[in-house]
C-alpha cells in the first residue's frame, strides 16, 4: 500500500454543533465551503482549493459527547501545513482563541495548536524556521 496525501478529515457531531465549526474553518483557517451530497443528515463539506479535505457530518445525538480531553472523538488533531505564523498568531489572538506554539526540535518547523468549537485539537505546521 501507498499513500500519496491527507484526503479529508471528518468530524461526526451534534447537529447544532455542524454550523459553528463550518464557521469556524471557514472564517479561521480559510476554507471554503463547497458542494456535498445529499446526505439525509446536516452537514457541510469545506475545501482546501478543489479538495473537500473536511466533512462535518451532524450524525450524533444532541447530548453526544465533544472530542474534549478525553479524546472521545477518537483522534488526537488534525494537521495543516501553513504559511504566516505571525499573522496566524495575530488573527488567534483577535479571535480570544488561545494557542500554544512549539518548535519541532532538531527541525526548522514550528507547530501551533488550538481547539475548535468542539475541543478538536487543531495543528498548524510553520516550516523553514517561521514563529
Amino acid at each position: 500500500m501507498q499513500l500519496d496525501r491527507l484526503d479529508h478529515f471528518n468530524i461526526r457531531c451534534g447537529p447544532e454543533h455542524t454550523e459553528p465549526l463550518r464557521d469556524f474553518y471557514r472564517d479561521v483557517l480559510g476554507l471554503q465551503e463547497g458542494a456535498r451530497p445529499a446526505f439525509p443528515f446536516p452537514g457541510h463539506w469545506l475545501y482546501l482549493g478543489e479538495v473537500p479535505v473536511l466533512h462535518i457530518a451532524g450524525r450524533l445525538p444532541a447530548d453526544a459527547p465533544s472530542a474534549g480531553p478525553d479524546g472521545a472523538a477518537g483522534f488526537d488533531h488534525i494537521s495543516f501545513r501553513a504559511r504566516g505564523a505571525k499573522s496566524v498568531q495575530r488573527e488567534l489572538d483577535a479571535r480570544g482563541i488561545a494557542w500554544r506554539g512549539t518548535p519541532v526540535p532538531g527541525t526548522e518547523m514550528y507547530q501551533m495548536s488550538f481547539p475548535d468549537p468542539v475541543g478538536v485539537k487543531v495543528e498548524l505546521i510553520f516550516y523553514e524556521g517561521e514563529r
